[in-house]
């Protein structure tokens, strides 16, 4: 969620915008595939009559600071596993 949805923003600056840059250099250096499971999962659902096909992997902060969006921090997680990671007493990615 991006702007004032997002819990992170403040006074119209946020992270969203380098995290967003951020994103597609971490997708391809994991090879678009979950560091954890090695999935990799895409979503197909119909909108507006159409059907979208997307991918179903989320960058994760591995220190859980959303304003640190350097490479070494972020990694690739499936929906799956980064729903463990921060909804399960256990996690196949424990922070740094």
């Amino acid at each position: 969620m991006i702007g004032q949805g997002n819990s992170h923003f403040k006074t119209g600056a946020s992270y969203a915008r380098w995290f967003r840059s951020m994103r597609p250099l971490v997708l391809q250096r994991d090879n678009e595939r979950c560091a954890v499971c090695d999935a990799q999962p895409v979503l197909t659902y119909v909108r507006n009559g159409k059907t979208v096909t997307r991918s179903a992997l989320a960058i994760h902060h591995i220190d859980e600071d959303v304003r640190n969006n350097r490479p070494e921090n972020l990694i690739t997680l499936c929906l799956t596993c980064h729903a463990i990671h921060h909804k399960s007493s256990t996690t196949p990615w424990p922070c740094s």
